[in-house]
């Protein structure tokens, strides 16, 4: 059609006996060629082996990181015999063949670009080979149609088994000498790690020398319930603890533990919390009026503490707390009768400030990216976004992992909001308690795979070394002591949050620690 246009539009310009030659000018020497995707050997040494297909080489816009993106052919499930296969996305960070490797589980998906694939400083303190594997569900590593929303195959077993065929893949055609593999991740990825290994010794296989789950928590969770107040308990009594009397982390401390009654019994502060909730969430605020229809003021004001303790448990996670404790008002400023409209706003702005927007007020992480290594905002966005695909999360909380619970105990037994309401509320109106109870009952395994984790601790005979951040809440759900098994270690970080930098984010003496046990397991 449009070249249709533009020819009758040269003729209409023309004199009834003028001829115009309209044949394409030879133009070939400014012809582009097609486009060829960039190889080297690495590369075609992946693409050469079966069941991997599509290699791409992704190069990191600043900086040198190189990555080698391919997707490994999957059954479906490896537990039942449907015949099916699909497609998971890999990608491969290459340091050299006799390299040791570091196998980086994220729990989510890779990320579209190297830019996205999550940094760990296993890879630089072994000098290692970094491989990143997208958990099923996530990504582009879908087992079933997007449309298909049963998630029928997304169980931690049948992750643990593609995890198995990708190294026993590249062990047996690419890395073929003696590297020696640890496995690592955080968070989810960290579970994700310490569960490999957990079915690694059922199934009997020998794939890696040590596994070191960072920040991995382990919510046993209840028989009618898919979560745990272990998070939400940490929060509360431990986390911004034990400091000098007088330091600016010790009055954090005590201001913070003020807040729930301050919100729930101010009524000034009270009202101006559930003008800001409808502000910044009125979805979830129209939830709670139709949960609540004759009770929306208490209903709302659960759930303002709610946001607090969500936007409080990621502070101490993802912000160090020793840069923000200075910004924690007193709530009782909001309270007192000559409290004024700023005084109020003071104390509303903090409670519901994010993470991110904390961090941004620190100038911080994301100053950094932005100033000092050249991203965009836009990119900056992209590196705040990548991995959050909650719907899969979410169904494997419901049924295996278990979440996390708030803890509202500090509420005063005669308040307008007592910390049973609190809760019934929140459960109530919360989407992974409503996907439990409407979308998928009865799936909750009653926290059997969690329990059988923390068991297993205690006669493995897998290497494991778990770090977890004092300063971070999903410490609360972390795995106890394991005094009577010298296969697995924890260490415990003062100051940190939600973290795996070990070589750049703790104290010199827990760093030396970690490098002290992963060296006696991992050569370098």
């Amino acid at each position: 059609m449009l070249g249709a246009l533009v020819l009758a539009g040269i003729m209409a310009g023309c004199a009834d006996n003028e001829i115009v030659d309209i044949t394409p000018a030879d133009n070939s020497s400014q012809r582009q060629e097609p486009y060829v995707p960039e190889s080297d050997d690495i590369s075609r040494a992946l693409a050469a082996i079966e069941g991997i297909s599509d290699v791409t080489i992704d190069r990191e816009t600043y900086g040198n990181r190189k990555a080698y993106y391919f997707f490994v052919e999957m059954p479906v499930s490896h537990r039942e015999e449907t015949g099916q296969t699909f497609r998971l996305r890999c990608a491969l960070e290459y340091e050299g063949a006799e390299a040791p490797v570091v196998f980086y589980t994220s729990g989510y998906d890779v990320g579209n670009n190297t830019n996205q694939l999550d940094p760990n400083e296993m890879k630089g303190f072994l000098k290692a080979n970094m491989l990143h594997m997208e958990h099923r569900y996530f990504g582009e590593s879908q087992p079933q149609s997007l449309n298909d929303i049963s998630y029928k195959y997304l169980w931690t077993e049948e992750c643990a088994y593609d995890m198995h065929r990708v190294v026993t893949l590249l062990k047996e055609k690419f890395f073929t000498g003696d590297n020696q593999w640890v496995s690592t991740g955080l968070s989810k990825g960290g579970i994700t790690s310490a569960l490999y290994a957990y079915y690694s010794d059922l199934h009997g296989w020998d794939d890696m020398d040590l596994y070191v789950p960072f920040g991995a928590p382990f919510f046993t969770g209840t028989p009618t319930s898919s979560e745990d107040m272990a998070l939400g308990t940490y929060t509360v009594n431990v986390c911004g603890s034990g400091y000098d009397e007088g330091s600016d982390e010790d009055k954090a401390f005590k201001n913070l533990r003020k807040f729930p009654n301050h919100i729930a019994n101010g009524k000034p502060l009270r009202d101006a919390c559930l003008r800001k909730l409808w502000q910044k969430s009125p979805a979830l605020y129209l939830a709670v009026l139709k949960a609540y229809p004759d009770n929306i003021e208490q209903a709302a004001t659960a759930v303002v503490l709610s946001e607090f303790y969500e936007n409080l448990s990621n502070k101490f996670s993802y912000v160090p707390y020793s840069k923000w404790a200075k910004l924690v008002p007193d709530p009782g400023i909001a309270t007192r009768p000559e409290a004024t409209a700023e005084d109020i706003a003071k104390v509303v702005e903090f409670i519901f400030t994010t993470s991110e927007e904390m961090a941004d007020m620190l100038s911080s992480d994301d100053e950094d990216l932005l100033q000092t290594r050249g991203y965009t905002t836009d990119e900056v966005r992209q590196h705040r976004q990548n991995g959050e695909r909650f719907e899969s999360y979410y169904i494997q909380a419901i049924r295996e992992l278990g979440s996390k619970r708030y803890d509202y105990s500090l509420l005063n037994e005669g308040s307008f909001l007592t910390a049973e309401v609190a809760a019934e509320i929140n459960a109530n109106v919360s989407e992974l308690e409503g996907l439990y109870k409407d979308v998928y009952p009865n799936q909750w395994d009653g926290g059997e795979l969690m329990k059988n984790v923390r068991n297993w601790l205690h006669t493995t005979g897998k290497h494991l070394l778990f770090v977890y951040g004092a300063q971070d809440p999903w410490t609360g759900a972390a795995i106890p002591d394991i005094t009577d098994n010298v296969n697995v270690h924890k260490v415990l970080a003062p100051g940190v949050g939600h973290s795996n930098d070990f070589m750049t984010g703790f104290d010199k003496n827990t760093s030396l620690t970690i490098q002290s046990i992963i060296s006696s397991y991992i050569k370098h």
